[in-house]
């Protein structure tokens, strides 16, 4: 069964969220991809770029995964060409066994003028530990939050500057009719 949250979220809101989600669970995460080889990160918030968008897309902008602190993550490593003559190893979280996270995109700010949402996903609602994160992290994006349109929340920050933003919800090149609108 699968689930997902989305919201729009400035830095501050983001840095908010997860410090409140990393006191109320221990939990860590890890990259979907790394050419480093296996990589944990213990804080969100210590994440470089936090709150930017750098592809103007709300998809692939940095993808992580959360696991609770008991539950390891498996690695697959698999080789990726960069040319006809040339591949590198690289690793993947993204493999079967890894049925206890919960998967997140974070979003942002994308040239100081658009915000992309920040979307959380799951398609195994029905583990116990999945669904304790999920529920977590909704709760405390919903008590961050100053608005809700369309089903996308609007947390504080980016709610209280929402004059300078054009709330993407698919790609910079979409047009303007895609948005979500904010009043």
């Amino acid at each position: 069964m699968t689930r997902r949250l989305v919201f729009y979220a400035e830095k501050q809101d983001l840095v908010n969220i997860f410090t409140e989600f990393q006191q109320a669970a221990e939990v860590y995460y890890v990259p979907t991809y790394s050419d480093n080889g296996p990589v944990t990160i213990s804080d969100f918030t210590s994440l470089t770029d936090l709150g930017i968008d750098h592809r103007g897309s709300h998809i692939g902008n940095r993808q992580l995964q959360v696991f609770p602190k008991s539950t390891p993550c498996v690695w697959r490593e698999y080789q990726c060409l960069i040319d006809k003559a040339n591949a590198i190893t690289r690793h993947t979280s993204l493999t079967d066994e890894n049925t206890d996270a919960l998967d997140i995109d974070p979003g942002g700010v994308y040239k100081e003028n658009s915000i992309f949402p920040t979307e959380i996903n799951t398609m195994h609602y029905e583990n116990s530990e999945v669904r304790r994160m999920f529920e977590l992290l909704k709760r405390i994006v919903k008590k961050h939050s100053a608005k809700m349109i369309n089903g996308y929340s609007i947390c504080s920050k980016a709610y209280e500057n929402r004059q300078l933003y054009r709330f993407c919800t698919i790609d910079i090149k979409s047009p303007p009719e895609y948005d979500l609108r904010v009043e």
